[in-house]
């Protein structure tokens, strides 16, 4: 399984206004800083906790379905599932109906169901 992010996020976790008026930073001089901070602090904790703190969209690839079509999504939480693409032994695409699978976002981690891929 891997992941690919496809869209970043569009805004940072914490601005640097609110982190500035935390650390009680009234100057400009530093902002640079500490927008690379947050950006870094909140790439490790997405990271280590597989949660992502902002919407964002993501792309995962799987070698082979599992044999109970339970897909768990590794990263969480999860709004919507957008498109489910399957390749068949002759590595032809085909993308599944909506219909035929099924999101579980209340689960840690989300998964989807799917059906038999051929």
């Amino acid at each position: 399984m891997t992941l690919f992010r496809t869209v970043a996020p569009g805004a940072m976790a914490v601005s640097v206004a609110e982190a500035k008026a935390n650390l009680r930073i009234a100057h400009g001089s530093e902002d640079e800083l500490i927008g690379s901070l947050i950006a870094a602090a909140t790439e490790e904790v997405e990271r280590t906790t597989s949660l992502a703190l902002i919407d964002q969209d993501w792309r995962m690839t799987l070698d082979d379905v599992p044999r109970s079509s339970m897909v768990r999504l590794k990263r969480g939480p999860v709004k919507e599932v957008l498109s489910v693409t399957a390749y068949g032994a002759d590595g032809e695409a085909r993308v599944l109906d909506p219909e035929t699978y099924l999101l579980d976002s209340a689960s840690a981690p989300a998964g989807t169901t799917t059906p038999a891929v051929s």
